[in-house]
């Protein structure tokens, strides 16, 4: 599998998962990148932008600062 086929099937999968099998989503698109690439170090942006987005609004993470 290719990065770009990577990349595609994890943005379909992304915005149809529910707060239980994001996460899921996310831990298996990481390893398999990690596998193909080698490193995680190389994840383009855009998929790091939609893990936080989503993440965000499944109310996984919380963009509130701390006093």
């Amino acid at each position: 599998m290719n990065t770009n086929q990577l990349v595609h099937f994890f943005k379909a999968e992304a915005v149809k998962a529910n707060k239980q099998t994001f996460p899921i989503y996310v831990q298996s698109f990481a390893h398999l990148w990690q596998y193909e690439c080698g490193t995680l170090e190389t994840i383009p942006p855009e998929i790091d932008l939609l893990i936080t987005t989503r993440a965000i609004e499944l109310g996984l993470i919380s963009t509130q600062v701390a006093d």
